[in-house]
C-alpha cells in the first residue's frame, strides 16, 4: 500500500491490477490503461511531485508524470526467458523464446537497419507465461509454442491461424479426477527425424503426429506420483511432470525423458519399452531434484548428458553428469564448476565433441576438454541465470537465454576448431563464416522515437586468428579475389590469444566500372558476391582461409507485427 505524501486519503495498492482510492480506502478503482502490463509489484511516488509515479510489474517498469493518466514504458533489457530456440533455415536466422508472463516472441538475429535491432522487429506468437517454442526445420512459417500448465498451440505465420493442440487425457472428463499432470514449464520438442512429429511432457511423455493433430501416450507415468503410488505433499515445489525431453540426433528410436521429481527414463525402440535410470547414478546424486536438461550427443550414440537443478531443495551445488553407455553408468563432470551457483542447462557443440557449455545461476561456463575443466564464458555476459542455449548451425553462433537480462549471442566458430596442439602454434587462422553483402537501410524515424535497440553484429566478414606471442606492429592481412588479385589490406590487433578483425567487404580502391555499372565511388568499392581469400603471414608461415560473400537473401517472413 502506498499513500500520496500530500494527501492521506489518496491511496494506491498493487495486485494483478493497479488500484487507486481517493477516499481513504473506502472504494478503489482499477487503472484503465489496457496497454500497461498487469501483475504489479512495486510503486514509487515522488515526494516532491506526487504526479510523478513509477510502477514495476511483470511487464517491466512504467513512468507516469500526470498521476497515472498515461504511462511510458521504459526500454530496459530485463527479459526473463525460460527458453530459446533458433531457426537456422532463414538468413538472418530467427530467434524465439518464452518470457515470464510476456508470452513467446520471435525476431531476427540481425537486420539491415543502421539503427540496429529494435523491439519493432520482434513479434509475439503466444501469450501468457511464454514457455517452450519449436519451429520445424523444413517450415519457418509454423510455430509450436506453449504457455503455463500444458497449453500447446500451432500458429501459421502466413495466415495467423492458431490451433489449440493441447493433448487431453482420455479419462479426464467431468469429475474423473485423472487429468494429465502438467508442469509450469511444459517441454515441447519437434523431432529432428520427422518434422511432423513433436513430443510434449505431462506426467507421461506424449508423442504428437500429423503436426499435432493426433497423439499417443508413450510409456508409463514418469513421475514419483503415479496413481498407484501417489507422492505425499512436500515443502518444495514439484508438479510431478516431465520437465526435460531429448531425442537422439543419430536415431529416432532413442528418446530420453526426465521428471521434475528426479526420475530419468530411456527408450531405444521408439517408446515401446522404457527403463528408469535414476538408480544408476553415483551414490549421493540428487535424484529427487528437477531433471533440468537432458542432452543427447551428436557424436556418440550411447552418450548423453544430464543436469539436475536442486535450488528448490536449498542445494546450490552443480550437478552435471555424462553417460557413455545409454545410462547404465554415469560420471559427474560438474565438480570443477563453482560450488554455489547451481546448474540449469547444458549444450554440446555439434562440431567439436570436447566443447561443452553449462548454464548456472550466475552465468555460463565453457569446457574445451569434455568437462574435465571449466572456465567462465563471456566477458560481458551479466551474472544472471542462464536457462537455455541454442545454436545457429549455419552461422556457428551460440544463443543464450537469461532469466533477467534477455538474450545474448556470440560466435563460437573459433572455439570449435580449438585443440591442444593449436595452442602451441605461433599463429592460427580460423575458418571464416559465410558473410553477406547488402545495402544498409533506415526504416525507423529519428524525431523522438525511443525503441529498445540492440546493436547489429559487425557488418562484413569477421576474421579470427590466434597468436601465441605479442606482435608489436599488429598482424597484416591481405584480401584477394579467387583469381589472386589483391583488393584490400587490413591490420589486426597483435595481442596474444584470440583476436578478431572485420573486413567490411570493401576494396582499397574502386574497381573499374563495367558497362552500365554504378558511378558512385562507394558503390565501386563494394565487393561483389563471390569467392575471396584472406591471407595472413607471420614470419615464414603463410596462412589463408576462404571467404564466401553472398547477397543478402530475400526476406521470406517479412516484418511481422
Amino acid at each position: 500500500i502506498w499513500i500520496d505524501p500530500t494527501n492521506p486519503d489518496h491511496v494506491w495498492t498493487v495486485s494483478p491490477a493497479l488500484l487507486e482510492s481517493k477516499d481513504g480506502g473506502k472504494s478503489f478503482a482499477p487503472d484503465s490503461l489496457h496497454l500497461v502490463h498487469g501483475d504489479y509489484h512495486a510503486l514509487w511516488i515522488d515526494r516532491g511531485d506526487p504526479q510523478h509515479l513509477i510502477i514495476g510489474n511483470d511487464g517491466g517498469v512504467y513512468v507516469s508524470r500526470d498521476g497515472g493518466k498515461a504511462w511510458d514504458h521504459m526500454a530496459i533489457p530485463i527479459g526473463q526467458f525460460y527458453t530459446v530456440v533458433v531457426d537456422s533455415s532463414l538468413t538472418p536466422y530467427q530467434v524465439c523464446g518464452g518470457l515470464q508472463d510476456n508470452g513467446v516472441w520471435c525476431g531476427p538475429s540481425r537486420t539491415r537497419d543502421t539503427l540496429g535491432i529494435t523491439d519493432g522487429d520482434w513479434y509475439p506468437v503466444n501469450g501468457g507465461d511464454g514457455m517452450w517454442v519449436q519451429i520445424p526445420a523444413n517450415d519457418p512459417y509454423t510455430v509450436y509454442s506453449g504457455w503455463q500448465f500444458g497449453h500447446v498451440s500451432r500458429l501459421d505465420l502466413k495466415t495467423w491461424q492458431r490451433d489449440d493442440i493441447t493433448p487431453l487425457a482420455l479419462d479426464a472428463g467431468l469429475d474423473s479426477g485423472y487429468p494429465y499432470n502438467w508442469g509450469w514449464t511444459t517441454p515441447i520438442l519437434v523431432s529432428q527425424h520427422d518434422p511432423t512429429v513433436l513430443y510434449v511432457g505431462a506426467n507421461h511423455l506424449i508423442r504428437m503426429t500429423h503436426r499435432g493433430d493426433d497423439w499417443e501416450v508413450l510409456g508409463p507415468d514418469m513421475t514419483r506420483a503415479s496413481r498407484e503410488h501417489p507422492s505425499p505433499e512436500v515443502g518444495h515445489t514439484s508438479y510431478h511432470a516431465v520437465f526435460a525431453i531429448a531425442e537422439s540426433p543419430r536415431s529416432k528410436d532413442v528418446l530420453w525423458a526426465g521428471s521434475d521429481d528426479g526420475l530419468v527414463w530411456l527408450t531405444r525402440d521408439g517408446g515401446k519399452t522404457w527403463i528408469e535410470l535414476s538408480a544408476s547414478f553415483p551414490k549421493g546424486a540428487p535424484t529427487s531434484c528437477w531433471v533440468a536438461t537432458i542432452v543427447t550427443s551428436y557424436h556418440v550414440a550411447s552418450r548423453a548428458y544430464l543436469v539436475y537443478d536442486c535450488h528448490s531443495r536449498d542445494d546450490y551445488a552443480p550437478h552435471v553428469y555424462r553417460t557413455e553407455d545409454f545410462g547404465k553408468t554415469w560420471a559427474e563432470i560438474g565438480q570443477p564448476l563453482p560450488a554455489d551457483q547451481g546448474s540449469l542447462t547444458l549444450f554440446e557443440d555439434p562440431v567439436n565433441q570436447r566443447l561443452l557449455w553449462v548454464g548456472t545461476a550466475t552465468g555460463a561456463y565453457v569446457s574445451l576438454d569434455g568437462g574435465k575443466s571449466w572456465r567462465r564464458f563471456g566477458k560481458n555476459l551479466p551474472p544472471v541465470p542462464v536457462e537455455s542455449m541454442a545454436m545457429s548451425f549455419a552461422q556457428r553462433d551460440l544463443v543464450v537465454s537469461t532469466h533477467g537480462r534477455g538474450l545474448w549471442i556470440t560466435s563460437v566458430a573459433a572455439l570449435e576448431e580449438m585443440t591442444d596442439t593449436l595452442l602451441t602454434e605461433a599463429v592460427h587462422l580460423f575458418q571464416v563464416p559465410t558473410t553477406y553483402q547488402y545495402r544498409p537501410r533506415d526504416t525507423y524515424p529519428d524525431w523522438g522515437s525511443r525503441p529498445f535497440v540492440a546493436p547489429n553484429p559487425p557488418r562484413g566478414a569477421v576474421i579470427t586468428y590466434y597468436l601465441r606471442e605479442v606482435q608489436p606492429d599488429g598482424v597484416k592481412l591481405v584480401i584477394a579475389t579467387a583469381a589472386g588479385d589483391t583488393i584490400r589490406h587490413i591490420t589486426g590487433p597483435g595481442y596474444p590469444g584470440l583476436q578478431h578483425v572485420t573486413w567490411d567487404l570493401t576494396r582499397d580502391k574502386p574497381r573499374p566500372r563495367e558497362l552500365g555499372g554504378p558511378t558512385s565511388r562507394d558503390d565501386l568499392r563494394r565487393v561483389l558476391p563471390g569467392e575471396y581469400v584472406v591471407r595472413l603471414t607471420l614470419g615464414k608461415r603463410p596462412l589463408e582461409q576462404r571467404i564466401a560473400v553472398q547477397d543478402w537473401p530475400a526476406d521470406r517472413l517479412g516484418r511481422l507485427r
